[in-house]
């Protein structure tokens, strides 16, 4: 399944900063905009992965009784 995310290309000095409003944290750097469309890729399906995990972490902590 793929996802779509809104992305925030912001120039810096030497490249951009990309943030990824939809995943709080997913935030990037590319040297240019070929760069930095490839870091917020893998970037962003870091940060699901991520998010996976803790929902599976948080889903095994439920007690039963």
């Amino acid at each position: 399944m793929k996802y779509v995310y809104p992305a925030i290309f912001t120039p810096a000095k030497e490249g951009y900063q990309i943030q990824v409003p939809d995943l709080p944290g997913c935030i990037t750097y590319g040297t240019d905009i070929a760069d930095a469309l490839a870091m917020v890729q893998d970037a962003v399906e870091m940060c699901r992965t991520a998010e996976n995990r803790q929902q599976q972490i948080h889903q095994s902590c439920i007690c039963r009784y």
